[in-house]
């Protein structure tokens, strides 16, 4: 029989306590330390984030300024990669294909604000009207069927959603003086409403879009084959009044703001809208890229109220 001190037993019961001890001490630390590190990473992510916001949206800046020197350019601790300039509209050569393009270079075009399309190119941010306008039919698109996020908008006259509907504003330009500038105009409104809440409106005028697809031809993936839910064709000349020439179209969403589209079908291309910048910074492991539409100033609102 093997007799074993009492004082022995204690003695391990404490080894094996300091160990058990010293093991929780252990995963507590490295636990600690893991949380540390993981919390130094996510500072340093959303630093070098920020840091490449900041370089893209100097792309931006500088391109607007004209600047052309910019790949590479060091912005505070991070970088502009590289600045792409489109000119969105005029650059597209039809037939065989109709350029489509997003107005207002995708973002939404506010309710009750709208936007301007021309029907002539600008020079040093002026209208040219010595040009001759565009003429030929447009397509409009609006109430998209889902966000850039893919996200269902659930459009519908009964679905509590506030549909979108579109009034469409023509300006007019007839005789011009010996300085080329227009003597005599005339607009023409339109209101395009699906749910048929506007008087004098109705589902007919407006067609069924939702199995179009629309492409951009400037714009990134997200921006291919989307869907509108309607859209309206119609024509820069005007029938009733042949001498008259299409200088300037109105867009202005009512209810509801509203992602909008144009196509366009004539044997030359539509004017330059303004332009696209589409900018990616850099820092550390970390890019970010982001897209400006520099659009021309808009017509002051005195125009559309006297025009209505």
């Amino acid at each position: 029989m093997i007799y074993i001190s009492k004082s022995r037993i204690e003695q391990g019961q404490i080894s094996l306590l300091i160990i058990l001890v010293g093991v929780i001490a252990l995963s507590v630390g490295l636990a600690f330390v893991s949380r540390s590190i993981t919390d130094s990473r996510a500072a340093v992510a959303q630093q070098n984030s920020q840091q490449a916001l900041a370089a893209a949206e100097a792309g931006v800046q500088r391109a607007i300024n004209k600047d052309t020197n910019l790949s590479g350019v060091s912005v505070g601790s991070g970088s502009i990669s590289r600045v792409i300039v489109a000119s969105v509209g005029g650059t597209l050569t039809i037939p065989p294909t109709n350029p489509e393009f997003f107005i207002n270079g995708g973002s939404p075009v506010p309710a009750d604000g709208g936007v301007d399309l021309w029907m002539v190119d600008h020079t040093n941010g002026v209208p040219d009207f010595t040009q001759t306008p565009y003429a030929g039919n447009l397509t409009i698109y609006w109430a998209p069927k889902n966000d850039l996020t893919g996200n269902p908008t659930n459009y519908g006259c009964s679905s509590g959603a506030i549909v979108p509907a579109l009034e469409v504003i023509t300006y007019m330009g007839g005789t011009k003086d010996g300085k080329n500038k227009i003597t005599t105009a005339i607009s023409h409104r339109y209101v395009f409403d699906y749910c048929a809440r506007i008087p004098g409106t109705s589902a007919s005028s407006v067609t069924d879009a939702s199995n179009v697809n629309f492409n951009d031809s400037y714009l990134a993936p997200q921006y291919q084959n989307f869907k509108f839910d309607y859209s309206v064709t119609i024509s820069t000349i005007d029938s009733l009044n042949p001498s008259y020439s299409t200088y300037l179209i109105e867009l202005i969403p009512l209810y509801n703001s509203s992602i909008m589209g144009i196509e366009s079908y004539s044997s030359t291309t539509l004017p330059s809208q303004g332009n696209l910048y589409i900018s990616t910074g850099t820092s550390g492991d970390t890019q970010r890229t982001i897209s400006y539409f520099n659009g021309y100033p808009q017509l002051p609102m005195v125009y559309s109220l006297y025009s209505r």
